[in-house]
């Protein structure tokens, strides 16, 4: 399910390579978002992930998976990587459309990404918007997906 960029990211002459999914299919390359001359690699691609809203933490050592009761979207996660920013897109997979976007600057993980405390499967991300922010829950069926998001 998880498909990957080539390791160059693009062609030598640098038109954009094709992303490969695991059962060899051929997927279209991610365009480019803006006017920047920076390319957007695709880093990891999850086909069906659990979108959760997620409650205040209950105690101070961080979020629980086993609190959330509220799934709020099931789709595509791709994680992309323009310069020296991190994108985890949350896309509809019927629609293709984006759901939500989680901006990591400058590979500060730490700060939008958080593990849970009892589950390998769950993440709680940070999603920014105009100087506000909120949080939801990341959910990996499978644990093996979880640890390749890692």
């Amino acid at each position: 399910q998880k498909a990957e960029a080539s390791a160059a990211g693009a062609r030598p002459n640098g038109a954009a390579s094709s992303v490969t999914s695991s059962n060899g299919a051929a997927l279209p390359a991610e365009e480019e978002e803006d006017a920047s001359d920076e390319m957007e690699r695709i880093l990891f691609t999850q086909r069906q992930v659990l979108v959760y809203q997620v409650p205040p933490a209950t105690s101070s050592s961080g979020h629980k998976a086993d609190d959330w009761k509220n799934c709020i979207f099931r789709g595509v996660c791709r994680v992309v990587g323009r310069g020296s920013e991190l994108f985890i897109r949350l896309i509809d997979n019927s629609t293709g459309k984006l759901f939500a976007q989680c901006r990591i600057p400058n590979g500060e993980h730490e700060r939008f990404v958080e593990p849970v405390v009892d589950s390998s499967r769950y993440f709680v991300l940070k999603i920014t918007n105009a100087g506000r922010h909120a949080f939801i829950g990341l959910g990996f069926e499978d644990r093996n997906d979880s640890f390749d998001f890692k």
